[in-house]
């Protein structure tokens, strides 16, 4: 119960306030009837106007707090009622006060006449130009500027002047007359031919000199208080002359006449003014102040800079740059778009069109599908996915024309493989080379293009290459196949071969040793040091404490024991017909019947076990030689010859001596040695003609006695 007294004490005092503030507000809003006058500057009319106010209430919708319960309330909302006023205006026209009408116009009423003036408003007269009112204020008396001091104004700017003096030269003042110039003299005429000093002027030496109350820093008193500076100085205040500079020293102080000296951050130019310094130029802009830059209209400072200015776009430029305020330019390769609206916006070029596709950067299309870009031409044209060139061109997606001299290939097959192809040289148009070609592509109409490790030659085909393939033949890639008498060394080069090894040599061509310095070419083709032996002229001298290498037919230490012996026969001998006769035989054999010791008398020894062959002549009939074992029993002659009728002049000289020599033994002894010594000569130049043909061929012709023996046996079919 306490409590919602409470709350109603409350919220009659809420009301009582209220009300308090409602009366209030109207008693300070009402008001009688009051006339209100309004100038109408137009004709002197004056507007009287009457107010009227009406009241009426408004209701609107409060907020309240309403305690609850203990320290909680709760927002409760009630109507209640505010005051509004309106004011309502009733005008009429009359003559202000003071006014009255003249022919429908409100003038003005003066109650005293005006003299040398007119009534401008309610008694209120107006002096006319060149008159003033004098102590009453209807009456004005002429004006003169100078007062007409010694004289009487007698009208406008019209003065009489009284005796010793005379109007000034504006006609506006009386001046006393003084016979001297008292100006001259800084001093005034004061009365007729009286000059006293001007204010500010002493008299000094008969002269006015000015007073200056302090003294003139850098310049000189000139009249009272008044300083002149000295030249290039001017005043700064009443006695001190600074120095002058006749620009301005912004940003410095003028020392001296027309000397600045800039503060700090400051610096002198050319025109000796100071201009603030920047470390940096300015970019775009002006240095204003030490380090601090202002941009030119339309720029901007960077962000990461405070000297460069950079332009500003109120657009960004796409694919440009903004060089000056609000104008983009666009990046080379690009051109601003033909829209005005869209001049920050750069467009690619493509100087050619790009055809069958857009273009999306400078000399670069976007094609469509089935074309791509081709870079030389800067367009898009048709594409193949197996590629047309050389030997063609691709007229149409997947489509080509070859050229004369190609053709073309199965495209379905090739397809497959195209993900797959590492050979550059893959075309759907395929050259023809006619014949084809081995170890090597057809590239081109009838030209190689030969696979690694081979060449092309004149004629169009593909050879090996091999480094080096002296005296050989490349029949593959560095595989070089030496020619007949050559052979390969480690290093895979050809050189000769010599059968011998050439051994004190080098072998030089096949089968041909040349000896080293210090030794020679034995007859057997061997390289040995120089002999002293002759080897009776049946063999060669290889070392001369060594034995002899015979010829064939020879043994011994000397070559001086023969091994065979050649029995020579007519073909109409009764024995050939048992014979068996080689009509081929090796240079060795036919060599060693020119100098192998002749036998007779072999009584049908020959037989198998002989090599027998014919005997060729240019100056008579053809014979046959067999070569007989020196076992055989046969006769051998002490000398040889090389010719049948040296055989038989030989064979029948034997006989006679043999016939004569019982019975006449001192005749025959004597005949014989003569024959001997004559057959010795004939005999040692005979030697000397076998030798010299050894020297030459004694390779060929000089074979060991074993060799020689199995030769003959072969030979003839002996077992």
């Amino acid at each position: 119960m306490n409590e919602r007294t409470r709350n109603m004490g409350y919220i009659g005092g809420i009301i009582f306030i209220n009300s308090i503030l409602i009366t209030g507000v109207m008693m300070s809003s009402w008001s009688t009837r009051q006339p209100k006058n309004e100038l109408d500057d137009s004709d002197h009319e004056c507007i009287v106007r009457f107010s009227r106010r009406e009241e009426r209430f408004v209701p609107y919708t409060e907020t309240y707090k309403a305690r609850k319960w203990g320290l909680f309330y709760v927002i409760k909302t009630r109507t209640n009622y505010r005051s509004e006023y309106r004011t309502t205006w009733v005008t009429e026209k009359t003559c202000c006060n003071g006014y009255v009408k003249n022919d429908n116009v409100c003038v003005p009423v003066c109650s005293v006449p005006c003299i040398n003036a007119r009534c401008v408003k309610p008694n209120t007269c107006e002096c006319e130009q060149g008159f003033r009112q004098q102590y009453v204020s209807f009456a004005c008396e002429p004006v003169c500027e100078g007062n007409c001091k010694n004289g009487v104004c007698q009208s406008p700017n019209k003065c009489m002047c009284n005796t010793g003096y005379e109007l000034s030269a504006d006609k506006l003042h009386c001046q006393p007359i003084c016979q001297q110039n008292c100006e001259q003299l800084n001093a005034h005429c004061v009365g007729p031919n009286h000059c006293v000093c001007n204010p500010g002027y002493e008299l000094s030496d008969l002269l006015c000199k000015p007073i200056c109350k302090m003294p003139c820093e850098n310049g000189k008193c000139t009249a009272p208080d008044v300083c002149t500076c000295n030249d290039g100085y001017e005043l700064m205040d009443m006695f001190t002359c600074t120095p002058k500079c006749e620009q301005p020293c912004k940003y410095g102080n003028c020392t001296a006449p027309n000397n600045c000296t800039c503060n700090p951050g400051y610096q002198q130019n050319e025109a000796k003014d100071c201009d603030p310094i920047c470390s940096e130029s300015c970019v775009n802009g002006t240095c204003i102040a030490p380090e601090v830059c202002s941009c030119d209209p339309g720029y901007g400072l960077l962000n990461d800079s405070k000297y460069v200015c950079e332009p500003m776009c109120e657009k960004a430029c796409v694919n440009g740059t903004c060089t000056a305020p609000d104008i983009c330019s666009c990046h080379d390769g690009y051109r601003v778009s033909g829209d005005d609206t869209m001049k920050h916006v750069c467009e690619p070029i493509c100087e050619k069109s790009c055809g069958n596709g857009t273009c999306t950067a400078p000399g670069v299309c976007n094609c469509t599908e089935g074309y791509w870009f081709e870079e030389e031409e800067r367009t898009c044209v048709p594409f193949c996915k197996i590629p047309c060139e050389p030997g063609g061109t691709c007229v149409a997606p997947d489509t080509c024309s070859c050229f004369d001299g190609y053709r073309t290939i199965d495209t379905n097959v090739k397809e497959n493989e195209v993900d797959k192809i590492t050979d550059g040289y893959i075309s759907a148009c395929e050259p023809i080379c006619e014949p084809s070609c081995k170890h090597g592509k057809c590239t081109a109409p009838n030209f190689c293009t030969c696979n690694d490790n081979y060449t092309r030659s004149s004629d169009n085909r593909c050879m090996p290459i091999c480094s080096s393939c002296e005296n050989g033949i490349c029949v593959a890639p560095h595989v070089c196949q030496c020619l007949e008498g050559f052979v390969k060394e480690s290093e895979g080069s050809c050189v000769a071969f010599c059968e011998n090894n050439c051994e004190n040599g080098k072998c030089v061509a096949p089968n041909e040793c040349r000896c080293d310095v210090g030794f020679e070419m034995s007859a057997n083709g061997t390289c040995v040091k120089p002999c002293t032996r002759v080897c009776k002229g049946h063999g060669v001298c290889v070392k001369d404490e060594e034995p002899c290498e015979c010829s064939y037919g020879w043994t011994g230490w000397d070559c001086d024991q023969p091994t065979v012996c050649i029995l020579v026969m007519d073909f109409d001998d009764k024995t050939v017909n048992r014979l068996t006769v080689h009509n081929e035989t090796n240079s060795t054999q036919m060599d060693a019947r020119h100098y192998a010791p002749y036998c007779y008398q072999c009584n049908d020894t020959e037989g198998n076990k002989s090599f027998c062959f014919t005997i060729t002549s240019d100056h008579g009939p053809s014979t046959i030689g067999c070569f007989v074992e020196r076992e055989s029993p046969c006769y051998l002659s002490m000398y040889h010859s090389s010719t049948n009728t040296v055989s038989r002049m030989v064979g029948t000289l034997t006989a006679i001596t043999i016939v004569i020599i019982a019975t006449a033994t001192t005749a025959a002894y004597f005949f014989i040695r003569r024959q001997r010594k004559m057959k010795t000569r004939a005999a040692i130049v005979q030697n000397d003609l076998y030798q010299e043909t050894i020297t030459h061929e004694a390779n060929e012709c000089l074979i060991s006695e074993d060799e020689s023996h199995d030769a003959i046996v072969n030979d003839t079919g002996i077992n």
